[in-house]
């Protein structure tokens, strides 16, 4: 005999909100700013730095975060090359981009680029683009970078410290 299919059960999942709530964001007027620039013979830099391969461990001031903190960053890319950013360990949220006026910009700027969660958000030449994210429980270091290797190992590649 043959059995009736059924539906496989979902089981029980963490509710996700389809938008981030941005007035539980503390610093959304105010995102930490991440300046995405070339530096001097083709090397690439995150506010002006590089990822210390001497000291693996080097964190600035503005890339210490806390532990089930909420915050807005904001990718400032003012280099002439578009950089898909990633972050380690986080889920985000795209909530704001501000483009040049360009015609090419409007062909991919629809609701697919920037719905859902997300680790890594393309930020295109001259635009800003403001993230906000939940960090978990779990204290340590993770790595940021632009996810084009040849970029990510001319130094735009940084640590941010979860405390």
């Amino acid at each position: 005999g043959t059995t009736a299919a059924t539906k496989p059960s979902l089981g029980s999942f963490p509710a996700f909100p389809l938008r981030f709530n941005t007035g539980n964001v503390p610093n959304y007027a105010n995102p930490r700013r991440f300046v995405l620039s070339m530096a001097h013979m083709m090397s690439w830099t995150i506010n002006g730095r590089m990822y210390d391969m001497v000291d693996m461990a080097a964190v600035a001031q503005d890339e210490i975060v806390y532990r089930d903190g909420t915050m807005a960053w904001e990718w400032v890319n003012q280099s002439p090359i578009a950089h898909p950013m990633h972050l380690h360990n986080i889920q985000f949220q795209v909530v704001q981009r501000t483009s040049p006026a360009t015609s090419s910009y409007a062909t991919i700027s629809q609701g697919f680029v920037d719905d859902g969660w997300k680790d890594t958000v393309l930020v295109w030449p001259g635009e800003k683009v403001k993230i906000a994210m939940r960090f978990g429980p779990e204290t340590g270091l993770y790595m940021y970078h632009c996810h084009i290797l040849e970029h990510e190992d001319m130094g735009m590649m940084r640590n941010f410290l979860i405390a």
